[in-house]
C-alpha cells in the first residue's frame, strides 16, 4: 500500500492547529506519515502540538533552529518525507475525509 507523506508548516497558528490535525487524523485513508515543520521561536505553542500529536506514532514534530519561512520549511519537510506521494496542508487548513483516497485514485 502507498504512504503519502503530509507536510505541514507551522507558524503562529494555535488556534487552527487542532482542527488542522484532527482533518488528517479524520482521513479514510489511514496509511500517511505527518511531517509538522515548526517555524518560530518560541516553544509555547510547540509544546501544545507535541500533547495533540504524542499518542498517534504518524506524526512527527521538528524544530526548525531559525525562522526559515514556509518555502524552506516544506523543503526540510521533502527531504525527510519517506512516502510515495507528498501533499502539503497549511496549518490553518482543513481537508474533506476522502481528500487523501480522491487525490491517490
Amino acid at each position: 500500500m502507498d504512504l503519502i507523506s503530509i507536510i505541514v508548516t507551522y507558524y503562529n497558528k494555535i488556534e487552527f492547529i487542532k482542527d488542522t490535525l484532527k482533518s488528517i487524523t479524520s482521513q479514510s485513508f489511514k496509511n500517511f506519515e505527518v511531517l509538522i515543520i515548526y517555524d518560530q521561536k518560541n516553544s509555547d505553542d510547540y509544546d501544545y502540538i507535541q500533547t495533540l500529536i504524542e499518542s498517534d506514532p504518524r506524526f512527527k514534530l521538528l524544530n526548525n533552529k531559525n525562522n526559515f519561512g514556509v518555502s524552506h520549511s516544506r523543503n526540510i519537510g521533502t527531504t525527510l518525507a519517506k512516502g510515495d506521494y507528498i501533499c502539503f496542508l497549511d496549518a490553518d487548513d482543513l481537508w474533506d475525509i476522502d481528500k487523501l483516497n480522491i487525490q491517490l485514485s
